[in-house]
């Protein structure tokens, strides 16, 4: 809803902001002697955001607005949430404050509202009515293109051919290998062997995965957060598949699916953080995906299923650390 929302505003002759979240957009258009902007904030089905704290991000755009043109500025906050109550609790103290129930499609004014700004609610009520169906096709959007994802599924299927004409070299010098880790400090292998693959099936499942699930992750993360976690959910897998066959026996293995397994962590981490929701992914789906993965592993002896498992935990783990991490670097931000 928030990427439709974005394309009828533009249509209706505002321009964007960067805010630096996905969920979390600004628009501005100038009216004459008035300076007209949106605050868009797209909610889970409970709210994250305090009345204080929603406030605050108004005043923020308020005055970023102010330094660019010194015009007044009418500012209005559309809130996209099925979570109607609490809604209503932002909105007790802002009579600038409409509510999309994006399930229903349904335009919500409380009593204290103001009944329109510019002409705009009848503008939305009419894009609302429309089916997403019937919508004009999505424009590429370079900030939301999954590069990092796109990126790596590229690699992985040119090494992929690399390795179809150099016969077994670049197996043998570049899968995991706990022997040659330890007896001749190979530790390279670590991240070489992500990027190999057995064969096509091999390929074709994790490089399926690696794009759906890398899309939805790389755009809540951002490419560089993406980038690394999963590189380190990688890593993090062959760590403890490390440890496992230390006490297990040696053996070879390759493929990207300890760090794809990162990915699917990544998303369990961002579904709770949204309050057990995230675009169409819940939190039971998400487990169930999971138990059904990491249960398939568990009953082929040819899946190295402690890479899932370590590439899972690293993936989560990390993202929970990071989304801490930034949520504390903003509060820094606004109280300075």
């Amino acid at each position: 809803m928030m990427e439709q929302f974005e394309r009828f505003l533009l249509s209706v002759g505002y321009q964007k902001i960067l805010t630096g979240k996905n969920n979390i957009r600004a628009f501005f258009c100038m009216e004459g002697e008035k300076c007209r902007a949106v605050l868009c904030l797209e909610c889970p089905d409970q709210q994250e955001w305090t009345p204080e704290q929603h406030l605050q991000m108004k005043e923020s755009l308020r005055r970023t607005l102010t330094v660019r043109d010194n015009r007044p500025v009418e500012l209005l906050t559309v809130l996209i949430t099925a979570d109607l109550s609490g809604a209503r609790v932002l909105t007790e103290n802002d009579d600038h404050c409409w509510v999309i129930q994006p399930y229903t499609r349904e335009l919500v004014l409380y009593e204290n509202q103001c009944s329109d700004m510019g002409g705009l609610r009848g503008r939305i009520e009419q894009f609302l009515l429309q089916k997403p169906a019937a919508m004009k096709k999505k424009n590429f959007d370079p900030v939301n293109f999954p590069w990092v994802s796109m990126g790596l599924v590229c690699i992985n299927v040119l090494v992929f051919f690399a390795c179809t004409f150099t016969g077994d070299l670049l197996y043998n010098i570049g899968a995991f290998s706990l022997e040659n880790i330890l007896t001749d400090g190979e530790w390279y292998r670590i991240i070489t062997a992500l990027f190999l693959h057995v064969d096509l099936n091999h390929l074709f499942s994790n490089m399926l995965l690696l794009y759906f699930t890398g899309d939805i992750a790389e755009r809540y993360l951002g490419h560089g957060w993406f980038g690394i976690l999963y590189l380190a959910a990688g890593v993090g897998g062959n760590l403890l598949s490390m440890l496992y066959e230390w006490f297990t026996g040696f053996y070879s293995s390759v493929g990207a699916s300890g760090a794809v397994f990162g990915i699917i962590g990544m998303l369990l981490a961002l579904v709770l953080l949204h309050h057990g929701r995230l675009e169409q992914i819940t939190t039971r789906r998400i487990v169930l995906m999971i138990v059904l993965s990491v249960y398939s592993g568990a009953a082929s002896a040819e899946v190295n299923n402690m890479a899932h498992v370590g590439g899972l935990l690293t993936g989560f783990l990390l993202t929970l650390l990071i989304q801490r991490f930034l949520k504390v670097e903003e509060r820094a931000e606004q109280t300075q």
